[in-house]
């Protein structure tokens, strides 16, 4: 791991805890840049990262990109092609940004498949798997709204 990225990708989540997003972001965005020879997938999660940032700072445009870019590098390099709780969890926080925009029925969308996937790793029975069905509901009773 190249340790310039990753003390950028630490300092970010100590900003992060801070509440000073757009720092934060600004930490983010430099370790992506210096990350670019890592691994697509630890570029995925700062990617993701990002988004989270943006998402709290209330930069709904910017999250979501960070959020697409992260779910474009895991669908083409993560764990084979296989689906992975990263790429469930990638299509959350993409979801959350679309819930933010009002894009309510773009947003189900991807829920419901993060929830397809963790119920394939998790099992029918798992109360997480209950929940993000219940936040694919939720999206979708709120449809009239986007």
């Amino acid at each position: 791991m190249n340790p310039q990225w990753k003390a950028l990708k630490d300092q970010a989540s100590k900003l992060k805890v801070e509440k000073k997003f757009k720092e934060a972001a600004e930490c983010l965005k430099a370790a992506i840049t210096k990350a670019s020879k890592a691994n697509p997938c630890d570029i995925s999660l700062l990617y993701n990262n990002l988004a989270s940032v943006c998402l709290l700072d209330n930069e709904f445009i910017l999250a979501e990109q960070a959020a697409r870019k992260s779910v474009s590098l895991e669908l083409e390099f993560g764990d084979a092609g296989a689906e992975t709780t990263h790429l469930a969890d990638f299509y959350i926080m993409l979801t959350k940004t679309l819930e933010k925009q009002n894009r309510f029925s773009e947003a189900r969308e991807y829920a419901q498949r993060s929830a397809e996937i963790f119920r394939k790793l998790l099992g029918d029975d798992s109360e997480y798997v209950q929940g993000v069905y219940d936040y694919v509901n939720s999206l979708k009773a709120n449809e009239w709204r986007g």
